[in-house]
Formats: C-alpha cells, sequence, structure tokens
C-alpha cells in the first residue's frame, strides 16, 4: 500500500492578492483623520477614503470608478457596485415587537407567518475602519492589487473626462471626491505598490 503525498505547499493567498505587507501598509494609511487608498479590483476602480462622519466619528468610505450612488445602496434594484459595499438587513418587526405579536395573535400564527420574518436591506458605503474594509474587499473580489501611477492617471483621466460629459447638473452622489482629494498630502495616499 502506498502513502499519500500531497503536493507542493499552497499559498493560501489567492492570485492577485494584497501580500499581508501591503494589507499592513493600506490599514495604516487609512487611520483618521485622513487617508486615501485606491485599488483595482475586478477591472474596477476602488477608491477607500477615511471621512468624517459625525462627532468623534470617522469612516472609510468606498467609491466605486471615482463615483457613488445613492441608487447602489437600495436592494430592490441589483447594481454590481453593491458587492463593493456592506450589506446590512434590519429586520421590520423588533424582538419585543414579535413578542407582544405573539402574546396577542398566538406563536403558532407569528412564526408562520413570513410577513413577520420581513428584513430592510440596504447597501451601506462606509466601513469602520480600513481592515474592515479590505477584509470584506478580499471576500468579494478574485483579485485585488494596488495600480502603478501611470494607471492611477489614466482612471483619473478617464473618471473626469465621463463626468465633464454628463454635464454640471448630472447627479454623482460622491461630492466631488477625487477632486477634493487632488492635492491630499502624501502620507495619506498610497504610491507604491509594496
Amino acid at each position: 500500500m502506498t502513502a499519500r503525498t500531497r503536493g507542493p505547499a499552497r499559498s493560501r493567498q489567492p492570485i492577485g492578492a494584497l501580500t499581508p505587507a501591503q494589507q499592513r501598509k493600506i490599514a495604516a494609511v487609512l487611520t483618521p483623520p485622513c487617508g486615501v487608498v485606491d485599488l483595482i479590483c475586478d477591472a474596477d476602480w476602488i477608491r477607500l477614503e477615511v471621512q468624517h462622519a459625525r462627532a468623534l466619528t470617522y469612516r472609510v468610505f468606498v467609491y466605486v470608478n471615482g463615483d457613488f450612488r445613492w441608487a447602489w445602496s437600495l436592494a430592490e434594484e441589483h447594481h454590481p457596485e453593491q458587492k463593493y459595499m456592506r450589506r446590512t438587513a434590519t429586520p421590520l418587526y423588533g424582538t419585543a415587537d414579535l413578542e407582544r405579536m405573539r402574546k396577542i395573535f398566538g406563536a403558532k400564527a407569528v412564526n408562520g407567518d413570513p410577513r413577520y420574518k420581513k428584513q430592510f436591506i440596504f447597501f451601506r458605503p462606509d466601513f469602520a475602519s480600513g481592515r474592515a474594509a479590505l477584509a470584506h474587499l478580499s471576500r468579494v473580489c478574485a483579485t485585488i492589487r494596488a495600480p502603478d501611477e501611470d494607471e492611477m492617471r489614466s482612471l483619473r483621466e478617464v473618471y473626469r473626462a465621463s463626468r465633464a460629459s454628463q454635464g454640471p447638473s448630472a447627479p454623482t452622489g460622491d461630492g466631488g471626491a477625487l477632486d477634493a482629494h487632488a492635492g491630499a498630502p502624501a502620507d495619506c495616499v498610497l504610491v507604491d505598490q509594496a
């Protein structure tokens, strides 16, 4: 009887993924109060940007191809950009409401009726930290990489051209995210791939 041998040791990191050193560097860049990182994920340009959300709170926001649209947040319509966002599901009825309804209508009626199990599904463009955003992107994307300077320059030109062709009244929803950070300090932008 022959013993089975394993093949060569495989790396747990998928092809096209960020190295642990790159992940640590990106997480360090995405710290408050400023931080902007550009990535290429599944052929889409993803911009992770630290923004002030509310009093004493900073969040990492996601922009897909330099833009964010609120239509992407609603689950009623499918958009390919939704995979880069954080999915949240809020039950229509809370636990206390369900207990009160079980007392009124009976447990069998409430537990068996799908109306009481409805959820409001929403895709949020923000994450608590850079590590959380990277963990989500690594789950949903087959390839993640940091673009070089020439590639970023061409992406910015394409984005500006598309915004110019839409006209000044076109709703983008990003508040000019690309233009607002064009002159960001060098320590807030990931510039190399290592």
